[in-house]
């Protein structure tokens, strides 16, 4: 009947997905900038003679900044077209560039750099970013929105080499700025494409249309706990791969790989989740994922009594992987709870997982190592067994819906 009439159209959808996901992708780079801090800060450090726990601050307040910015995009993608967002975000981004390096107070640094540059306009592109592939590809939204996602996360591997390279040859200011000025002036290009694609449909919604996930916050505040309960313990672990390595009894070398595997598999886990969110139910994706990160949790337990060298990298490739199909699958999850409005309760989401990620790191600054792994670890390992143990008894039964 409409089988091959509609066959095309989403084939078009996809092509035209892939075409937006290329087009975003500078603005991935740009705020993915966050992730490359880590290999940045020993040359800054060094430049500036700022103390390592001030630039440790600096990292923490991007997610910090990202969960009002996120929120404040939910919000905003409903009356304004998500290019005009983009655009706003490539103007905190300039504006905080520009406020961060061209002063040597480190308080205007972190207001700039961290906070409007990276943490404010990162929250406004991620939610506008994931508006544009909703409307040009909602039917594969979970893998497009994953590989944008992945891309964020991955960016890094290419940003901080660059940054240390330029750095050879000039002021880290100057290499820092030739970094972000060529990412901006790629995305602004990409602007000028995407503005002559088609239109945002606005849509008039009544108050008490506007999200009401499955007819209640019931699911949406249970997929917020999950949230909570796991994401910290990945978010601590990728602060500090290379202490709980050394604190094994591993060389500081494995401490290094176990780090390069980590930021490579939570790029994978972006787009894997993405798909899997696509091509499973919701309750079996949480059960997947979940499963990932408690048994990543199980190998750090064993590889802390053996000191195995596998357990170690299993652990974070297993870390890495679940913590990035978190973010990965956050665009369907949204979707699936409250299809009239995904892009807002998408940033509820996403906020919930920046949260997420500075609770980690300070916890772990407050409390210390051990027991911020032990507690996270264990509020990972609940939140896998209630999820499998509602799934089993949703299909008990019958197999209801997805």
């Amino acid at each position: 009947m409409n089988t091959l009439s509609t066959f095309p159209t989403d084939s078009r959808a996809k092509g035209d997905g892939w075409k937006a996901v290329v087009l975003l992708t500078p603005f991935q780079f740009m705020f993915g900038l966050v992730y490359a801090w880590g290999g940045m800060a020993p040359a800054i450090h060094a430049a500036t003679g700022w103390s390592a726990s001030l630039l440790d601050l600096m990292f923490s307040l991007t997610p910090l900044a990202l969960l009002p910015a996120v929120l404040a995009g939910g919000r905003l993608v409903r009356r304004f077209a998500p290019e005009r967002i983009l655009r706003w975000a490539l103007g905190c981004f300039a504006a905080g560039g520009l406020l961060a390096l061209t002063s040597a107070s480190p308080l205007r640094f972190a207001i700039g750099y961290a906070i409007l540059a990276l943490g404010l306009g990162g929250g406004l592109s991620t939610v506008a970013s994931i508006a544009v592939i909703h409307r040009v590809a909602p039917r594969a939204q979970g893998r497009l929105s994953g590989a944008l996602l992945a891309i964020y996360g991955l960016s890094a591997s290419i940003s901080g080499p660059l940054f240390l390279w330029l750095g050879h040859h000039a002021v880290w200011r100057i290499a820092l700025a030739i970094v972000m000025a060529g990412y901006g002036v790629v995305a602004a290009l990409s602007l000028t494409v995407l503005r002559s694609g088609p239109a945002v449909h606005h849509a008039k919604q009544d108050q008490a249309s506007q999200v009401h996930p499955r007819g209640s916050w019931l699911p949406a505040a249970w997929n917020m706990v999950l949230l909570i309960a796991t994401v910290p313990f990945g978010s601590a672990v990728f602060a500090a791969i290379g202490r709980i390595a050394t604190g094994h009894g591993h060389a500081v070398g494995l401490g290094v790989a176990g780090a390069s595997i980590m930021s490579a598999a939570n790029g994978i886990g972006r787009f894997a989740g993405g798909v899997l969110a696509d091509v499973s139910s919701i309750r079996i994706t949480w059960c997947v994922v979940l499963g990932l990160a408690a048994c990543g949790y199980g190998a750090n337990l064993a590889d802390a009594r053996f000191a195995a060298p596998v357990l170690l990298l299993g652990f974070a490739a297993l870390t890495g992987l679940s913590f990035g199909a978190l973010a990965g699958k956050l665009p369907a999850l949204a979707a699936h709870t409250s299809p009239s409005d995904p892009a807002f309760v998408f940033s509820i989401y996403f906020g919930t997982f920046a949260l997420g990620s500075f609770g980690g790191p300070f916890v772990s600054a407050e409390l210390g190592l051990p027991v911020t792994m032990s507690v996270f670890g264990s509020m990972t390992l609940a939140a896998f067994i209630a999820c499998t143990v509602l799934a089993v008894r949703e299909r008990l039964p019958a197999k209801k819906d997805r």
